[in-house]
């Protein structure tokens, strides 16, 4: 296996590993369980993600040959890396503020189901 292939084949692995304790911990009770520490361990989907996108970029792109940065593999490439950035833009606050459309942003935040406290009512 040739070393690009090869660290593509890392970035996947690592992504898998860090996607398996997010899939056994993506229910309610677990969410009730763990409390705030819920949400801490379902943020390494971000990573996840990046890995995972590095790995389709790197080893998805020639499995039977060399990496190839040209042509239909360089178009998927840069449309995989284009909306994994287009997620992150989503999550983060500055493109809302840019735009102009800050109103419309919702910051993560923990639930009251998972930091173990009541709702409270907004309603005055």
């Amino acid at each position: 296996m040739l070393p690009q292939h090869q660290w593509g084949m890392g970035a996947g692995a690592i992504a898998l590993g860090l996607l398996v304790p997010l899939a056994f911990t993506s229910t309610d009770l677990a969410q009730r369980r763990l409390g705030p520490s819920w949400r801490s361990l379902h943020l390494l989907s971000i990573p996840a993600m990046l890995l995972g996108g590095l790995h389709a970029i790197v080893a998805g792109s020639s499995y039977l040959g060399n990496l190839q940065v040209s042509g239909r593999p360089l178009v998927q490439a840069l449309l995989l890396a284009g909306g994994l950035l287009l997620v992150l833009a989503v999550r983060s606050p500055l493109p809302w503020r840019w735009l102009h459309l800050q109103r419309w942003y919702t910051p993560a935040r923990a639930t009251p189901e998972a930091t173990g406290r009541q709702p409270t009512s907004r309603c005055h």
